[in-house]
């Protein structure tokens, strides 16, 4: 029996209804994922139509013909043989799929529905044509299918089913090009799959990663897209699916507090707000003990600061002096890039932010680790936040960095490979001025 893993991959339990469309063996990845719903009663179906000879010889088949879906349905589930494949009627070698609406009959007196809603021939990349895919109004899940065994080949009619499509709505596209990563990337979000799938959740995999499992994987962390719940690989001959995810990246915490408080007229960092100085709070929401380690990164009054904070820094923390903080932010975040070597990602906090809480941080930690993003950050409504995680696939970028912007440029260019998290307006308020510390209830250190 099937180890249970596209199902945990999918969540998938009773009361779905999981579309699998695009290309790259949909089929057998539906039927990969039906021998590992045991003890569910399990309809296998689709909205197209599929070669009978693909069906396994463990599928009992109910024909509707013109018989109401329902009763069929209900007198063939009550003989307890499960799973069934449903459809219409047989056509030249293939089984001839249902309405959508059957789909929906189909929910109401099964437990889990599983649905082909699209063709591709088999080939490994696709994206829709106008009158396809078929989701019904009940289903709750769409997995994206597209195949490894498209990589490094030519965008041709060998590889492409639509290809006169995807050179039509993915710009710039031309038949000979080569797919590469950033390729399919365009050719899934430009291509109508994620249009197709508003309302449902959606899942994408790289499929026949038997082939190469780990370069799948970096395959498949390119697919990355805030609409997606998540990106996984999978291989029904080797058996296979797992979530591509940033579990097991090492993130290191940069505090930034160089700064001169130029319009603070002080040392801010300082200034009491309940009862505790500004950069104390922000030390003590940056000390998740799921950073591997933190980097606090100084400049103007660094001894002074040292001196008082240097005994609540985390064990393991370390400082760092940044002798060009007047030339702006970037400074302080290449400076803090030097001690992050080896790291996965960088979490930076900014030092005048003390309503960050160790809730957000977090939570925020948490997104980033269970998505393959290349970024995560908090925003309240369309507002971007902090504290912020870049990947490892933004380092050289934001290296490349310079003056005051800190990295708000680098974040910018990779929005759409950015996990978001709501937060409140109260987390995100700074301290750039005596008034901000007024009107948070702050007091000035007694030698500011």
């Amino acid at each position: 029996m099937a180890a249970a893993m596209l199902r945990e991959f999918l969540g998938a339990g009773k009361g779905d209804v999981i579309c699998f469309v695009g290309s790259g063996g949909k089929t057998s990845l539906m039927l990969m994922l039906a021998r590992e719903l045991t003890g569910y009663q399990v309809a296998i179906t689709t909205t197209t139509r599929m070669a009978k000879d693909e069906l396994p010889q463990w599928l009992d088949a109910v024909e509707l013909g013109g018989s109401p879906a329902r009763g069929k349905l209900e007198t063939a589930l009550g003989k307890g043989r499960f799973p069934v494949i449903v459809y219409s009627k047989t056509e030249n070698g293939k089984i001839i799929g249902v309405s959508g609406e059957t789909v929906d009959a189909m929910h109401k007196v099964t437990d889990i529905v599983l649905v082909e809603a699209d063709g591709a021939r088999g080939l490994p990349v696709k994206i829709p044509k106008p009158t396809e895919p078929v989701i019904p109004g009940s289903t709750t899940k769409v997995v994206v299918v597209y195949g490894f065994d498209g990589l490094d080949k030519p965008l041709d009619p060998e590889t492409c089913y639509n290809l006169d499509g995807i050179v039509e709505r993915v710009k710039g596209v031309r038949p000979g090009q080569v797919l590469d990563p950033p390729l399919l990337r365009r050719i899934f979000i430009e291509g109508g799959f994620i249009e197709a799938s508003v309302g449902k959740r959606l899942f994408v995999v790289v499929n026949k990663s038997e082939m190469g499992e780990e370069r799948a994987a970096g395959f498949a962390r390119n697919l990355y897209h805030p609409a997606i719940d998540a990106v996984g690989i999978s291989s029904a001959k080797a058996d296979l699916a797992r979530r591509i995810d940033n579990s097991n990246r090492k993130i290191t915490g940069m505090i930034l507090a160089a700064g001169e408080s130029r319009r603070f007229g002080g040392s801010k960092l300082i200034a009491t707000i309940r009862g505790k100085p500004v950069l104390e709070h922000v030390i003590e929401c940056a000390a998740s003990a799921r950073l591997e380690r933190l980097i606090l990164v100084l400049g103007a009054d660094g001894s002074e600061l040292i001196s008082r904070f240097g005994k609540n820094l985390p064990q393991g923390a370390v400082t760092v002096m940044n002798p060009d903080y007047k030339s702006g932010m970037s400074t302080s975040i290449r400076k803090g890039m030097e001690s992050a070597k080896g790291s996965g990602a960088v979490m930076l906090f900014l030092g005048d932010m003390p309503f960050i809480t160790a809730t957000l941080t977090e939570k925020v930690i948490s997104a980033y680790r269970a998505s393959c993003a290349w970024a995560c950050r908090p925003v309240c409504g369309k507002i971007p936040g902090h504290p912020v995680i870049i990947g490892r696939e933004l380092f050289e970028e934001l290296n490349n960095i310079a003056g005051d912007e800190g990295a708000k440029r680098v974040l910018g260019k990779a929005e759409d490979r950015t996990v978001l998290i709501e937060t409140s307006p109260e987390t995100q308020r700074d301290i750039d001025s005596e008034t901000d510390l007024g009107k948070s209830g702050g007091a000035l250190d007694g030698r500011h």
